[in-house]
């Protein structure tokens, strides 16, 4: 065989097995992939119930106003209800009474629903609240335009004997209608009548003020602003002027003199 022709053998013999070997011997390329968890993985989630629908005031749940949904752990409130605390809650929460209206998508809370196995009127009233009625007039009402779930301030006024004039003063500020008459929601435009009475939720201490002022004298009501519901409730404790102040549950008397 000729040495030009072996030479050429050679050469490819040698390049087939450089070839060979940087095929066996190259590390192949590995991509570093980080996998990051999504936000809010049921391990940071918790399953509430939920209203499905808007519910107005007085109305009943049903089971279809109600579903379980996950919730941020950061979020959560002591009165939410929670599936793995009462998994029955959709079945035994329907035919409940609403004690406020709730939104679609916001939480179903104990302190907002009543059971039913109850009077109409005192399932509508808050923890610890009294139903007070009062006798009332379309002059004392604010012209007629107080309704239920108004917030309003209770005026007494005393006339002395053999006067002409008055002295008036607030006796509870900042309490709610829950009826006039015996409506308990706003009534049409065109079946407003003239009030005879309106109930008012009131405390225990509240309740035996403002019975205490209708024996010897006039009540009226003062409309307030929707602005103004988170205000301090303050009653006129007694003519010595101390007056009882209620914040978060609470009362204490203090004296003004």
């Amino acid at each position: 065989m000729p040495v030009s022709r072996l030479l050429v053998l050679a050469l490819s013999l040698t390049a087939g097995g450089g070839a060979a070997w940087l095929t066996t011997t190259r590390e192949p390329r590995v991509e570093q992939v980080t996998v990051t968890a999504p936000a809010g993985t049921p391990t940071e989630r918790t399953e509430i119930l939920v209203a499905t629908n808007d519910l107005d005031q007085r109305g009943r749940l049903t089971v279809d106003d109600m579903e379980w949904r996950y919730w941020p752990n950061d979020s959560l409130n002591d009165g939410y209800i929670v599936r793995s605390v009462q998994p029955e809650a959709i079945d035994e929460l329907d035919g409940n009474l609403l004690r406020v209206s709730m939104l679609a998508g916001e939480p179903v809370r104990r302190e907002r629903i009543s059971a039913t196995d109850t009077g109409y009127l005192s399932a509508l009233l808050s923890p610890g609240k009294r139903a007070v009625s009062v006798k009332v007039t379309a002059e004392s009402t604010a012209g007629g335009f107080i309704l239920p779930d108004d917030r309003v301030d209770v005026l007494h006024t005393v006339i002395p004997d053999g006067t002409s004039g008055g002295v008036t003063r607030t006796v509870v500020t900042n309490v709610r209608v829950l009826a006039v008459d015996q409506q308990m929601s706003a009534p049409e435009a065109n079946a407003v009548a003239a009030a005879k009475t309106a109930t008012l939720e009131l405390d225990p201490g509240q309740a035996e003020i403002v019975s205490a002022a209708l024996a010897n004298g006039l009540l009226s009501l003062s409309l307030r602003s929707s602005s103004d519901d988170s205000e301090l409730q303050v009653v006129s404790y007694d003519v010595e002027r101390s007056v009882y102040i209620i914040s978060g549950g609470q009362g204490r008397v203090a004296n003004t003199n």
